[in-house]
């Protein structure tokens, strides 16, 4: 079996180190052709959909911290140096993400779109033979301390609007 790759940009590891066994293993997340029906079969809903509400919702939860919060997040050049911001302004990044999330369970669901992109991302970073299975584990898939991570929260939706933008660029109408 080959080994997929795929360009950086389109892919993220998440380091997760069992609390109980002390083991550490590296869980891929990947932006792919696959995203956009992997997250419809999951949610319902088209994925441009879910993060166009998702951009509406959030700019209704603004406030002068979380604007200020996002700028850094926005003028940051470097991933190292995004993450720094949002861990500067976690509390505003908690915020907007508690508020949004609560705005926006995807439809029909149960679940959020942060929980529905870490699954759905996860899943296309899998072998297709994989796919079944993880997608009936559903938030059981992924230890728990990834879905509480703001920063990776944060990297993966930054992840998925990185992708559709680079679908609908390269899609042949």
């Amino acid at each position: 079996m080959a080994v997929k790759r795929y360009t950086p940009k389109y892919s993220k590891a998440y380091e997760y180190t069992d609390s109980e066994t002390g083991e550490t293993e590296i869980i891929a997340f990947a932006a792919n052709a696959n995203l956009m029906p992997v997250f419809k079969s999951m949610s319902g809903i088209e994925l441009t959909d879910a993060i166009d509400e998702y951009t509406s919702n959030i700019t209704s939860a603004l406030d002068e911290q979380n604007l200020r919060a996002i700028v850094a997040f926005d003028s940051a050049p470097t991933t190292e140096e995004k993450l720094d911001a949002i861990k500067n302004n976690a509390e505003a990044f908690g915020a907007m993400m508690k508020t949004v999330n609560e705005m926006m369970a995807v439809k029909g669901s149960g679940l959020s779109l942060i929980e529905l992109l870490l699954n759905a991302s996860h899943i296309c970073a899998l072998p297709e033979s994989d796919w079944a299975e993880a997608s009936a584990l559903g938030t059981e898939l992924l230890p728990q301390e990834i879905y509480r991570d703001v920063a990776f929260a944060f990297e993966i939706i930054h992840l998925a609007f990185d992708w559709v933008e680079f679908a609908k660029k390269n899609s042949r109408r």
